[in-house]
């Protein structure tokens, strides 16, 4: 049987176009030699990872999908927890996948969705305790002979436990909107960061073009008008000098 040995790397390891449709957890096609046992010829060679069609199942999503997945990756996963825990906490270099990168927006785009659900139900709830609140204070406002002091003193706790609960939904309504703030974020990758970036500075070097050439057409406009009054000065001056030799010369 022959051994593989890798002596030496011919260059560095790529990622084909099959890998930007799986998940291959950082593992690249190999270039190399191998040698033979008995006579030690140098061969050269390819290393392939170990690429499976597996079932991962997504906790957000509620749904099984059939993946090329690598084994490494699959350990990766393990490790992690759990699926979405992989996609949403490996950087974008490590998973070098567009595949990789399209669930983590997937994944992203159900966070942002859910949050925003939650955060509409909590200020829905706040405006409900609000006005249970409200009838509480009216009724502590008429008075304790009025309403007795036992009906006081319950709307009393009865309106403090209804603050305290308002409270934790203002909490709970920063901490969700922190993690929605967080998942628009990152559900943008660096590619569509880039290209984001340079369609504005283009947009503005257009801009500030438009603008000078506004700008030049005004002075010139302007310094035609300047030229247009300085003519009709000249002729003007031209006009009084010459009706003055003809007087003077009549006398």
């Amino acid at each position: 049987m022959v051994r593989a040995i890798i002596s030496s790397i011919l260059r560095a390891p790529y990622n084909p176009l099959t890998a930007e449709k799986g998940i291959w957890g950082g593992e690249k096609i190999v270039y190399g030699y191998y040698t033979t046992k008995k006579r030690k010829h140098k061969i050269k060679r390819k290393w392939y990872p170990n690429v499976q069609r597996m079932k991962v199942f997504s906790d957000i999503l509620n749904h099984t999908f059939r993946v090329p997945i690598t084994m490494s990756a699959v350990k990766q996963i393990e490790r992690a927890g759990s699926f979405d825990n992989y996609i949403l906490r490996t950087s974008e270099s490590k998973l070098d996948s567009q595949y990789a990168l399209d669930f983590r927006k997937k994944i992203l785009s159900r966070v942002i969705y859910l949050k925003q659900r939650d955060i509409n139900q909590d200020r829905k709830n706040i405006y409900m305790l609000k006005g249970k609140q409200a009838e509480h204070f009216s009724k502590i406002s008429e008075g304790k002979q009025k309403i007795g002091a036992e009906a006081f003193a319950m709307h009393r706790s009865q309106a403090e436990k209804l603050s305290q609960q308002i409270n934790v939904l203002k909490k709970q309504i920063s901490i969700y909107e922190w993690e929605l703030e967080d998942a628009k974020r990152r559900s943008v990758t660096k590619k569509e960061k880039y290209l984001r970036d340079k369609a504005y500075k283009v947009q503005l070097k257009t801009n500030i073009l438009k603008q000078r050439k506004k700008l030049a057409a005004k002075a010139k406009k302007a310094a035609m008008v300047d030229d247009d009054d300085e003519e009709d000065v000249g002729t003007e001056n031209t006009g009084i000098f010459n009706w003055i030799r003809s007087f003077l010369r009549k006398r």
